[in-house]
């Protein structure tokens, strides 16, 4: 292989709990001989790892699956391409030349490797094995190909597609389950494969002669991953490509007192791999101050003579660099999941997804939700215009395929969003609130809603011209109509806690999966008071630390956020300690971000003594999270004697959901002797 080649491929050896040193050691060795650069990725029950030339990298398996530890490592690689192998794996000399070759014909294509077992008699000797890594044929008669879908012992992956599907589903703890699922994620997209077709391939070892050892995994086995296309969309961050997951496209004029809460919410996403293209189309007010306030480089602005929205927005798109765009409006608000939500929706053959708006009033912060329809031509014809257009969500080469009409002073997405549904665009609905659309009196949809309605009716008619439907739109089928499954109230509370400052007030809970120390949370948020929570995972043994903050604004949110502190919010005045936890966890839970639908209030005497303490008091507070509710009860019992004599914790028992909770809950505490 050139010197080029092997300075743009690095191969991430990967050691599970099944891994020993010996087996290790052979997949290095062969490695070496082929020129290639390993990467050493190891349990922590392995031992340390002597490979003093290389990169290394450790997991403790009861706290971390091997497939979140293998994203942690490879977001920092550098080269073109990762051949990602498990120990073990003997890669073969002579395989090396036909991996140039595919390289050199297929940069873009996910390449796999024929797996070989081999099944001697007897235990190899070293120079047998020796004799398999300089191999450039395939002369031994006791090795069996393995079938294709077993072949998952060593794949090489381009960078570039590695970051575009966010990595490995973190949830997965098998070496083989991770590379499988990722490589139907990749069919799914359309991401090319190609087979080596050597014969040769790579070889393992027979389980009864590699001297394997039999160990059960540490950890409990992970849950089935979410059928979503991506891997880890929150954690993700693509530091070592220019090409970030998701540009969203904005354009802006004279909107200095809407501009910080329109990226104040783009900075609180769930996923933060995205860039900004903030295109100011000649502003004559104080923007592009506000804007330099933000030290954020994903923020990209671009100030240009006033020529239109539509100028602007094209603009907008032939700069942006991600794989999608999603489109925005310089005075709206995103909700924290909107674009996790968006992505995660995605199916195969879909260009993108859009979803429900809700509109409130700037003043007295009065909301309410739209009939949105699916997009379609039924809708189109029928009624003339489509989906909100600032929740628009769209693969960016199908994007720059359709550009705004910059002739036309108003109604420009209803013009675009008729010319996609002609040409077979396919949007799918997420049926969530994705933003808050601000009702004021300078938007162009009240200073120019008659130009709107005439440049609307105009596209419509384009439209049953180009497809000969009847003159009169009653004449076709009727759109589905589409509300988010919320109820009224729940609705409410879901997305009024991110209305803007002046209109709520605001407490939130940051999430039970953070880790951050408290000294990190002071840090992140100095003045703002706190309510301490200690939380034990389900999953593992070790406790971790949430905290309750209070009076918290949108830049305090995305200063959480970009301290990778992930959060929920609840509208409403502080009140006391306990007050505040169940409400908050209450909202927290039943808001989706985490797997448990109810919170039970301890009662015991200290716990009723807290109620009526200062509002802003230092209380600790114990979360105990289970599956099993008479299981849940009981550990409730011993962490509410244990927090009573310590004198520092309060426990609650937070529960997942359950057909007849009432039951079931009635029936734990009786079992376990704790009657209300």
């Amino acid at each position: 292989m050139n010197e080029t080649q092997v300075n743009n491929i690095v191969a991430l050896v990967v050691a599970d709990l099944d891994s020993d040193a010996e087996s290790l050691a052979r997949t290095v060795k062969s490695l070496e001989y082929a020129n290639l650069r390993p990467a050493i990725l190891s349990s922590t029950t392995l031992g340390h790892v002597a490979y003093s030339d290389y990169d290394k990298s450790y997991f403790d398996p009861n706290t971390q699956t091997i497939s979140a530890a293998i994203n942690g490592f490879i977001q920092h690689f550098t080269e073109k391409h990762i051949l990602i192998i498990a120990a073990g794996t003997i890669f073969p000399r002579g395989t090396k030349v036909e991996l140039e070759n595919m390289l050199e014909s297929n940069p873009a294509s996910v390449l796999r490797l024929r797996t070989r077992v081999v099944r001697p008699i007897q235990s190899m000797t070293q120079a047998e094995l020796n004799e398999l890594i300089l191999a450039t044929s395939n002369s031994r008669t006791d090795s069996v190909a393995s079938n294709r879908n077993s072949s998952t012992a060593a794949i090489v992956v381009p960078r570039e597609r590695l970051h575009f599907l966010c990595g490995f589903k973190p949830s997965l703890r098998e070496f083989n389950l991770t590379v499988d699922d990722f490589l139907k994620r990749c069919r799914k997209f359309g991401i090319s494969e190609k087979w080596l077709s050597s014969e040769l391939g790579v070889y393992t070892l027979a389980a009864r002669m590699n001297k394997r050892r039999e160990s059960r995994p540490v950890a409990t086995p992970g849950e089935a991953p979410d059928s979503s296309l991506f891997g880890d969309l929150e954690n993700w961050v693509s530091q070592t490509v220019g090409t970030p997951l998701v540009s969203i496209v904005i354009s802006t004029y004279n909107r200095a007192d809407y501009i910080a809460d329109c990226l104040y919410s783009i900075q609180s996403q769930t996923v933060q791999n995205f860039e900004v293209i903030l295109v100011d189309d000649g502003s004559t007010d104080n923007t592009s101050d506000v804007v330099a306030s933000f030290d954020d480089p994903r923020i990209r602005y671009f100030r240009r003579s006033n020529a239109g929205i539509s100028a602007s927005r094209n603009f907008g798109a032939r700069q942006s660099r991600g794989h999608f765009i999603a489109v925005h409006d310089d005075d709206d608000i995103m909700l924290p999941w909107r674009l996790e939500c968006q992505l995660k929706s995605l199916a195969p053959g879909d260009h993108g997804s859009f979803g429900v708006s809700v509109h409130f009033d700037h003043d007295t912060g009065e909301m309410h939700r739209l009939v949105h329809r699916l997009f379609n031509i039924q809708t189109a014809l029928r009624y003339g215009n489509n989906p909100t257009h600032p929740t628009w969500l769209i693969r960016a080469d199908i994007f720059r395929q359709f550009e705004y009409d910059e002739t036309l002073k108003s109604g420009v997405d209803n013009n675009v969003a008729m010319r996609m549904i002609r040409s077979g665009v396919r949007m799918r609905h997420t049926g969530e609130s994705l933003i808050l659309r601000r009702l004021h009196g300078g938007q162009i949809t009240r200073s120019a809603g008659e130009i709107q309605q005439a440049s609307a009716k105009l596209s419509q008619r384009m439209l049953k011209f180009a497809n000969g439907a009847a003159e009169d739109p009653a004449n076709t089928h009727t759109s589905e109509e589409w509300l988010s499954g919320l109820a009224a109230d729940t609705f409410e509370k879901s997305v009024r806690p991110y209305l803007p400052d002046h209109l709520v007030e605001r407490q939130v809970l940051t999430h039970v999966r953070s880790t951050a120390s408290d000294d990190e949370y002071r840090d992140v948020l100095p003045n703002t008071a706190g309510v301490r929570i200690s939380r034990q995972a389900r999953h593992q043994g070790d406790w971790t630390t949430a905290r309750l903050f209070s009076d918290v604004t949108w830049r305090d949110m995305a200063t959480l956020r970009k301290a990778g502190i992930d959060f929920s919010a609840v509208e409403g005045p502080v009140g006391t300690p306990i007050d505040a936890v169940i409400k908050t966890i209450g909202a927290h839970v039943a808001d989706g971000r985490s797997d448990c639908t109810w919170v039970m209030q301890s009662t015991s005497p200290s716990a009723r003594s807290a109620a009526s303490s200062d509002k802003r008091a230092e209380v600790v507070f114990t979360v105990v999270d289970q599956v099993d509710l008479k299981e849940g009860v009981q550990k409730l019992q011993r962490e509410d004697r244990a927090g009573a004599s310590a004198g520092d914790s309060e426990p609650f028992l937070v529960v997942r959901a359950a057909t007849d909770l009432g039951r079931l809950l009635g029936a734990a505490l009786k079992n376990s002797r704790r009657l209300p």
